[in-house]
């Protein structure tokens, strides 16, 4: 029982980290600074380069 507690609780934390981990916005917490407009061209940049991310 304790080892399937442990197990939840590692799972929980890990998520909670791996969640907050990039910070959020386009390209890792750097959209952050952004406004709308600088945001949507950056975003249509990337989609002419064909780049994923």
């Amino acid at each position: 029982m304790k080892k399937i507690l442990f197990a939840i609780a590692a799972l929980m934390v890990s998520t909670m980290s791996f969640a907050q981990g990039f910070g959020g916005g386009f390209g890792g917490g750097q959209g952050m600074n952004m406004n709308p407009e600088d945001m949507a061209k950056r975003q249509a940049d990337r989609l002419k380069e064909g780049s994923p991310s």
